[in-house]
């Protein structure tokens, strides 16, 4: 019914023949249907399959991190600590929470509850509305943290690296923001990434 009226700006600053402009103009509706977690291509406007942009995806990736949900359930995860993994949350949290830079390696063989320690730390700090990104070298890694990704995912991290790779992230972007605005990151794995890929942050 408004097909046309929705035309109007984008024949307007470009010469591009019809079938072009529709395919503009159903895109930068699907960018929003996206962010609300719908798919144009539910409807079947078209015959070729429309994508939500990058920068529709961004936006949504930000959206979902800043309204992770935590449950009751996980923050009580600090009480169930042992004695040594409750002295490694404590000094954590409290670094985090004095606004002072740290980092910080859990060192440990399978099986010792690091897992258990991440997902507390990022319990606390998330219920605190503070933004803490879970990532993780491998994808299996990563599923298990709440909001996990992995690390080539998160920082847009190519898969094939060498000395002189850069990440698909402009520090204008809206990934570079949220990184910058994090409280914390949790990084599972870190010992089996390359040097170069914990360097990277430093960028943001």
């Amino acid at each position: 019914m408004f097909e046309d009226s929705m035309f109007e700006d984008f024949k307007y600053f470009s010469n591009f023949e019809e079938k072009v402009v529709r395919h503009k103009v159903l895109s930068h509706i699907n960018d929003i249907l996206y962010s609300m977690g719908h798919d144009i291509n539910e409807y079947k406007l078209m015959l070729e399959k429309i994508r939500p942009s990058e920068i529709a995806k961004d936006a949504k990736d930000v959206h979902f991190e800043r309204n992770i949900f935590v449950s009751e359930q996980d923050l009580l995860l600090p009480k169930r600590l042992n004695v040594q993994k409750l002295h490694a949350y404590n000094t954590i949290i409290n670094r985090v929470f004095s606004g002072k830079q740290g980092a910080f390696f859990i060192d440990g063989p399978e099986g010792t509850g690091k897992t258990f320690l991440y997902c507390a730390l990022l319990a606390t700090i998330r219920s605190q509305e503070f933004i803490a990104l879970a990532t993780a070298t491998s994808s299996v890694a990563a599923s298990i943290l709440p909001g996990g990704r992995t690390a080539h995912s998160r920082f847009k991290i190519p898969i094939v690296i060498d000395d002189n790779f850069c990440c698909n992230i402009s520090k204008q972007n809206s990934v570079a923001r949220l990184i910058r605005d994090a409280k914390s990151i949790v990084w599972d794995e870190a010992s089996m990434a390359k040097k170069n890929m914990l360097k990277l942050l430093m960028h943001f």
